[in-house]
């Protein structure tokens, strides 16, 4: 299975020191989700009866950062670990390998780095910029667990690069790896494999087993459709979310699958742990919370392709929804603005990006106006094939990527209302003349005309990482009920698995990388415990 490449951008914004390394991310009843608003229900789906039994003490799934790190430190510890992964070894680490770094704290490794932020001061800013929509206990326990998580990084072997501030992109340092996961990812999984974690990897799980109120293991399925029944008394839930489901991303979210784009693998993440949970009595921490990055061409590979940074995302182009009328500051395309950016796009039916000849010549003579970090593309720097990267778009076909001579021909290929888009051109333009936007406030040093043909017409999507929106858990991660709030014996979630770290949205402009850098806090709390 071929992965989406996912690469990490730092942004503006206090921060605590950015540890560097690839991350943003599956005799008993069995259990699936049955939709039932939190109430205990066995529903047994498949005979177990013949099923191959393996015992362990604990059992995880999904090969994340937070399932791999929980795996590996409770297998040192002298636990045997069972993981369950549906992708194959060669995609270990699933989305975490297609991230680039996580915020740490107090680490010890970290210490006289300058800029460096103490964990009281991060739970603070988190605290006040979620104005309390996060779990304080949650956040409390990543600030002080993601210093010792690294520090054991480091002792099994992973090297950083590391930033103080947020202003610098982090990578691992892991010769031929890039700017990508697999800095953490292939050495913990090594070390996994010392400690004796027993993979079983092109495994699908299907539920959970439980004994009364209690999770007592997990099933699963093999490659060669054999049935395992995974018997543990720690059942740890590390399935990423449900960023891939489209049925669960517009049910939790409110919002239109065909609006946004996941940067991931097709069918990984599909919420299994979630719904598993949720299937035991527990709830959500906002599930409509999810970390959302900035427009791309709809459908269109390639994150850090060129055409993706010039005609999306990272320029302050024209955006309409699909009734042709601006939403939204066009400012927000810089990557400290990507929380509101992403909450006013998700908002809209569709989304266009709107430019013309002069926007094209003006990138190749004078360059972008932002460049973007792992890329040739830098702001300021020429790029004269912009004219032939537009023309390539619309001549291929496969993209809506439309150009025309007049406005209203343009609007009528993208199917928006002629008449309004032409108003809404106008009504840029005025703006644009007299240097200020009075509709949304837009700087004037993004203004740039659109009034010389040909023009161009590209659909958007706004891209997304991972959902935030995971079980409600206690400072051990262990699911809780929504009834009384009592954990549920057995149970636990970590990861995207796990909401509470954040409020209604991710916060890039406050320390990036906080979504990995909770993982690895996560795994590491649970891979403590006895």
């Amino acid at each position: 299975m071929e992965l989406t490449r996912r690469n990490f951008l730092t942004a503006a914004g206090a921060a605590g020191a950015l540890a560097a390394v690839g991350l943003a991310g599956c005799s008993s009843q069995p259990q699936q989700s049955s939709g039932n608003n939190g109430e205990n229900t066995t529903e047994p789906s498949v005979d177990l009866s013949n099923s191959t039994q393996i015992d362990c003490d604990m059992v995880v799934v999904g090969s994340g950062t937070s399932g791999l790190v929980a795996a590996t430190r409770a297998a040192e510890l002298g636990s045997k670990v069972v993981l369950v992964e549906k992708l194959p070894e060669t995609a270990v680490g699933g989305c975490s390998r297609y991230t680039a770094g996580f915020a740490s704290f107090d680490a010890k490794d970290l210490e006289g780095a300058t800029g460096v932020m103490s964990p009281e001061e991060y739970i603070k800013i988190q605290t006040d910029y979620h104005r309390n929509a996060c779990n304080i206990d949650i956040v409390r326990l990543y600030a002080y667990q993601s210093g010792p998580a690294t520090d054991w990084l480091i002792e099994q072997g992973v090297q950083f690069n590391i930033a103080a501030n947020v202003h610098q992109p982090v990578a691992p340092e892991v010769e031929g790896a890039g700017l990508t996961g697999p800095g953490l990812i292939d050495v913990v999984y090594k070390k996994s494999v010392e400690y004796g974690v027993e993979f079983h990897f092109e495994t699908t799980a299907l539920g959970i087993l439980t004994e009364g109120d209690a999770v007592t293991g997990i099933y699963a399925q093999t490659a060669d459709d054999e049935l395992l029944s995974i018997n543990a008394p720690k059942v740890v839930l590390a399935s990423g979310g449900f960023g891939a489901n489209g049925e669960l991303f517009e049910k939790h979210t409110g919002v239109s699958y065909d609006v946004v784009e996941f940067y991931g693998p097709d069918n990984v993440p599909m919420g299994d742990g979630i719904e598993w949970g949720l299937s035991m009595g527990g709830t959500q921490h906002h599930p409509n919370a999810v970390s959302y990055a900035n427009l791309k061409l709809a459908d269109y590979p390639g994150e850090a392709a060129p055409e993706n940074i010039l005609f999306a995302k990272q320029q302050p182009l024209v955006w309409v929804n699909g009734r042709g009328k601006r939403f939204v500051s066009e400012q927000l395309c810089t990557v400290a603005d990507w929380t509101a950016n992403g909450e006013a796009v998700s908002q809209q039916d569709k989304v266009f990006s709107i430019f013309d000849s002069a926007f094209l010549a003006h990138i190749a003579e004078e360059g972008p106006w932002q460049g973007q970090l792992f890329t040739d593309l830098e702001e300021s720097k020429p790029f004269p094939n912009a004219v032939s990267c537009a023309d390539t778009l619309v001549e291929d076909g496969s993209y809506q990527c439309f150009k025309a001579d007049t406005i209203a021909d343009l609007a009528t290929q993208a199917g928006i209302d002629a008449d309004t888009l032409q108003a809404t051109i106008n009504e840029y333009n005025e703006f644009c003349a007299n240097g200020e936007d009075t509709h949304f406030g837009k700087d004037s040093k993004w203004l740039l005309a659109v009034s010389e043909p040909p023009y161009y017409c590209f659909k958007n999507k706004l891209a997304f990482y991972n959902t935030l929106g995971g079980l409600k858990v206690d400072e051990n991660c262990q699911v809780l009920k929504m009834a009384d709030g009592q954990p549920v014996p057995g149970l636990y979630a970590i990861g995207s698995d796990a909401g509470g770290a954040f409020g209604y949205y991710y916060n890039s402009s406050v320390t990036p990388g906080e979504m990995q850098g909770w993982c690895l806090a996560s795994g590491w709390v649970v891979g403590n415990l006895e």
